[in-house]
């Protein structure tokens, strides 16, 4: 026996809880390296971040209020569930919105600034959240409205979620292709090591992330239980609002935090294999030639060049 829409929207609830509740941990992380000033690559990133978790959280208690009626029905009105359903599912279109565009931005970062790596995907999110929002206006005129759905709305929802699918696949794919490109020594590495029987998922966890696949693999499913119109989809449609919301803070997270240990270990190996009378001879160096007491050498330019392509 399958799940009923009741059984299933609450299940949904209480991932979304759960996933929420990790949100919570991530999101005070990234404010703490903001304020530590470890993410000074990411600034054109702090006010779509901070929306992202205050429409989240508004999401969330949304939802919560809604489970809360489903529940205790006595007392509420048809026109306070419609409104905060047309509310919810805005602010969904808006959430999956300006996720898009954190990712777009770390793409265009990613590949030099070309115009081309963010003028098509923009386009395409900019369509994909058109449709959904009119849809949303469309299937919403008003509460007569709430318990019938149009025959239209379905194919008009799967077009708006198929678009933003091929956008965060085109995307994906583009910065998996970059990482693999500046890490391809440590892939080659790991994979050989993989071939050996030693597996570190770290790193692989670590590509994941910075690519943006585990939004991409979340939306692939969410869209597929939406176009078959299972009640799975009432499962999966309010977590995965939190995931657009959770991935790229912990993206920017994860790249601050590695940043910091790469100057860490960068830091390390000079002390470690400073000779002796290294502090005398730098000391000399310095008198002759103040300027230039650590010479830029090509591998702290090509650090450099690396750093300087993340968000």
């Amino acid at each position: 026996m399958g799940l009923s829409a009741t059984q299933a929207s609450f299940i949904g609830t209480v991932l979304e809880a759960l996933l929420y509740g990790v949100y919570c941990v991530v999101f005070p992380l990234y404010i703490r390296l903001r304020w530590q000033k470890r993410t000074t690559d990411s600034t054109p990133l702090v006010f779509p971040l901070l929306a992202l978790f205050g429409l989240c959280t508004v999401f969330f208690a949304i939802d919560f209020i809604l489970q809360y009626f489903a529940v205790f029905p006595e007392g509420r009105s048809v026109l306070t569930t419609w409104s905060l359903n047309v509310t919810a599912s805005m602010l969904f279109t808006f959430i999956d919105f300006i996720s898009q565009g954190i990712l777009i931005y770390r793409c265009w970062v990613m590949w030099n600034r070309k115009l081309l790596f963010v003028v098509v995907p923009s386009a395409l999110a900019f369509f994909s959240f058109e449709i959904a929002k009119i849809a949303v206006e469309l299937r919403n005129p008003g509460p007569s409205f709430l318990l019938s759905v149009p025959k239209w709305f379905t194919p008009l929802g799967i077009a708006s979620f198929s678009i933003s699918l091929g956008v965060n696949a085109v995307v994906t794919g583009l910065l998996t292709l970059k990482l693999y490109l500046l890490h391809r020594d440590m892939t080659k590495t790991w994979m050989a090591a993989a071939s050996r029987g030693k597996v570190n998922l770290l790193p692989v966890i670590s590509m994941l992330i910075e690519s943006g696949m585990f939004t991409f693999i979340a939306q692939m499913i969410y869209v597929i239980f939406f176009s078959l119109g299972s009640n799975i989809f009432l499962c999966i449609h309010t977590p995965m609002t939190i995931v657009y919301g959770i991935m790229p803070t912990l993206l920017v997270v994860r790249i601050s935090m590695r940043n910091m240990d790469n100057r860490t270990t960068k830091l390390q190996s000079d002390i470690l294999f400073m000779p002796d009378n290294h502090h005398s001879t730098t000391l000399d160096i310095s008198k002759k030639n103040p300027n230039n007491v650590h010479p830029r050498t090509e591998t702290d330019a090509t650090s450099h060049q690396i750093q300087s392509q993340v968000v």
